[in-house]
């Protein structure tokens, strides 16, 4: 016996028939049955077998042929206790097929939703038939994709996803065939039939009418289309009229390497802060930075209160915030913000978009009709609002100069209060004239007086 063929129903209508091999764990058992129904484990999860729990909570690591399955026999599993779903299973029978690999072999129906902000309708075109192992070789050897052309085509494509989460196909191959040189027939090929078996990533069809062009589709991290679908749009919409990030010299080191991410300038002192002013281990306070990371790559970072929310909760046990140590975090935290590389960015740092696409700086600032308002009915101090304008320091110098020109329209030409007075001239000073004579001989002379 090398494996078992089971059913697997989430209820009339729906079903799934799938192979395992005998060796397989009830832990690999219950992410394969989850797998078949587009579910992605989240929660613990119940194998109910001979009515007792048979694992994985039980036994996670029982081998499946030594529960003396048969034939016929009936099983369950229930995802997520607290608030269950059930997938009724029962054997088909056992294989002797020595080339058994783990995969669909029969797909009926719609599988449920897993999170109701996911439901949609159901659209080949975009959400592809998921293809068991053996028909996926198949088609593989058919197009004539040896398996070493397929491990380097797979690698850098995982890479890529890892890196910018989403990305179009075509961008994808440009990337690849600039290092590797590979065929565009080759990729083309590789990617259709891949685009049935939804792994670490998905191809998917977002913009593309007919669905035809493979070149048009996308390829999507699986984490994007199971957990953060509401991300999605807001990746494609920044990616729109950017450049894209290739990582100098071999990107797949890069791509793979969550530290290129940041630089670590700007990743040490949130260690060090952690470690130093929230009292946090090694292990605990390099497990936040990295998932402070990946968040901000990802693009579902907090806002600032829900990070300090978000830190208060996972450092509950040491002393937690202070007033100083807050304003020290917020700069902390927006410095490796403004210098990760990011999904919406195509791979740039906000830092490095805000070089390439500097932002318009205008000439001129209009005042609004509530500070005229209060500039005219002395509610505001013209002196004093004056004085605020020579000393603010603005982009561009046009700005102070038109705010300037508004203030003398609304109300008259204002001195301010800062500039220096006049000096009095003393009567036994030099007439400031030029005669050379004294004042009081000269213009400060009295009127009438010879």
């Amino acid at each position: 016996m090398r494996g078992f063929l089971i059913s697997v129903s989430a209820g009339t209508g729906c079903y799934r028939h799938i192979q395992v091999q005998a060796d397989s764990t009830l832990s690999n058992l219950a992410r394969v049955i989850l797998w078949s129904m587009n579910f992605v484990s989240e929660k613990p999860c119940e194998i109910h077998m001979d009515n007792r729990i048979a694992g994985p909570a039980a036994d996670p690591d029982t081998v499946l042929s030594s529960l003396f399955v048969k034939k016929g026999q009936k099983f369950k599993l229930i995802y997520d206790p607290e608030d269950p779903w059930v997938f009724q299973c029962s054997i088909l029978g056992p294989t002797e097929d020595e080339t058994i690999e783990t995969g669909i072999v029969r797909k009926e129906g719609r599988a449920p939703v897993q999170h109701e902000d996911l439901d949609r309708d159901y659209d080949e075109k975009s959400y592809p038939f998921i293809y068991p192992e053996i028909q996926l070789n198949r088609l593989y050897k058919k197009a004539g994709i040896k398996p070493k052309e397929r491990e380097r085509l797979e690698l850098f494509l995982q890479a890529m996803v890892i890196f910018y989460n989403v990305i179009p196909v075509s961008k994808a191959y440009e990337i690849i065939n600039e290092k590797t040189g590979v065929d565009r027939d080759v990729f083309q090929d590789y990617i259709s039939i891949r685009r049935h078996h939804p792994d670490t990533y998905h191809v998917l069809n977002l913009i593309d009418p007919d669905g035809m062009d493979i070149m048009r589709h996308y390829l999507v991290s699986r984490s994007i289309v199971f957990n953060k679908m509401e991300t999605l749009s807001k990746i494609l919409s920044g990616q729109q009229g950017k450049e894209w990030f290739v990582p100098p010299g071999d990107p797949l080191t890069s791509f793979l390497d969550t530290a290129y991410l940041a630089d670590v300038r700007y990743t040490k002192p949130l260690y060090h802060f952690l470690r130093n002013r929230l009292h946090q281990d090694d292990k605990k306070a390099c497990h936040i930075v990295n998932h402070t990371l990946r968040d901000i790559h990802d693009g579902t970072s907090l806002d600032i209160q829900g990070i300090l929310d978000y830190m208060e909760w996972y450092c509950r046990e040491k002393p937690g915030f202070t007033d100083t140590s807050i304003q020290e975090f917020i700069k902390i935290y927006n410095e490796l913000y403004n210098h990760t590389r990011m999904a919406y960015n195509c791979g740039y740092t906000p830092q490095e978009i805000m070089k390439i696409n500097p932002p318009e700086i205008p000439n001129s600032l209009q005042l609004g009709e509530s500070i005229r308002g209060m500039l005219k009915s002395g509610e505001v101090d013209p002196v004093e609002f004056r004085e605020l304008i020579e000393t603010t320091a603005f982009p561009n110098e046009n700005i102070r100069t038109d705010i300037l020109r508004q203030l003398d329209e609304i109300v008259g030409p204002v001195k301010s209060a800062s500039a220096p007075a006049k000096k009095k001239v003393g009567r036994n000073d030099p007439c400031p004239c030029g005669s050379g004579k004294k004042y009081k001989n000269c213009c400060g002379k009295p009127k009438g007086a010879k």
